[in-house]
């Protein structure tokens, strides 16, 4: 069972790095592997106690961040994705209103 300050930060400085590196392997970038990290140890801090094993921690981390990765890749397959300078024009023209505030 995961659930004190000191598990938790040992889970961190032990294996943030190659966790990361995984998230790398699967996002392809830096900031979704960020993302993902965290949300990993999110859940770590919210779901830790649920370990009944603490040897099993890195497993854990490993499982979860794979689940969420797959949740992410969902969600993002199932909404549209755009880059502001792709829709900009269209901005413009439709809300003009709305086009100095792009980017901020």
């Amino acid at each position: 069972m995961l659930v004190n300050e000191t598990d938790y930060e040992h889970a961190v400085s032990t294996y943030y790095e190659a966790l990361y590196a995984f998230g790398y392997s699967l996002a392809g970038n830096e900031d979704d592997a960020c993302e993902l990290t965290q949300e990993t140890y999110c859940r770590l801090l919210t779901k830790g106690s649920q370990l009944r094993d603490a040897s099993k921690v890195k497993s854990w981390l490993f499982t979860t961040l794979y689940r969420v990765f797959l949740g992410w890749k969902d969600r993002r397959a199932r909404l549209p994705h755009f880059e502001i300078s792709s829709v900009e024009g269209e901005l413009a023209a439709n809300h003009p209103r709305l086009c100095g505030r792009v980017g901020e």
